[in-house]
């Protein structure tokens, strides 16, 4: 995938990529910029912004769905009923894991994508004096440890790019 033209990712990026050999960035396709323009606009639509959002919302769930373990299996094809040798998700399972509040608005974009997927939710908020996160529940699947975990919680920010 080719990002949109004339778009240079930022140096924070670059440094990041150099620090975190783990971290993965969602390619800044022509589509994703259309989105995030349409998120960052100040007198879009609501109907809009909310089809902007879980379209978003999607594209980063496929994204990371990329980086789970897969394992070989065997399957018989539709077509003419012959053995097909194909990869599906490892057998641990997939579990996410939703910030309350925020994290639920992606849980559409999980279960679109992964059918009989669990959801296990954390309540976390800011200390408004110390500006700390205090942990306040948990609502996890017992079988978590045995799981990969997709952490569902979208930050949503403008940041103005010199390129833009």
């Amino acid at each position: 995938m080719t990002p949109t033209p004339g778009w240079k990712e930022p140096e924070a990026w670059t440094r990041l990529r150099a620090e975190y050999a783990q971290l993965n960035i969602l390619p800044q396709t022509a589509q994703l910029r259309c989105l995030m323009t349409t998120l960052s606009a100040a007198n879009v639509e609501a109907s809009t912004w909310i089809h902007s959002a879980d379209r978003l919302n999607r594209l980063i769930v496929e994204f990371a769905l990329n980086f789970l373990p897969v394992e070989a299996c065997r399957v018989v094809s539709a077509v003419d009923d012959e053995p097909v040798d194909g990869v599906c998700f490892a057998r641990s399972g997939l579990v996410g894991v939703s910030i309350i509040r925020a994290g639920e608005a992606m849980e559409t974009a999980l279960r679109s994508c992964c059918a009989n997927v669990r959801i296990g939710k954390i309540l976390i908020q800011r200390n408004e004096d110390t500006a700390r996160p205090v942990f306040y529940m948990a609502k996890l699947p017992r079988d978590i440890h045995r799981r990969n975990v997709l952490l569902l919680d979208p930050m949503l920010a403008t940041v103005r790019h010199p390129a833009c």
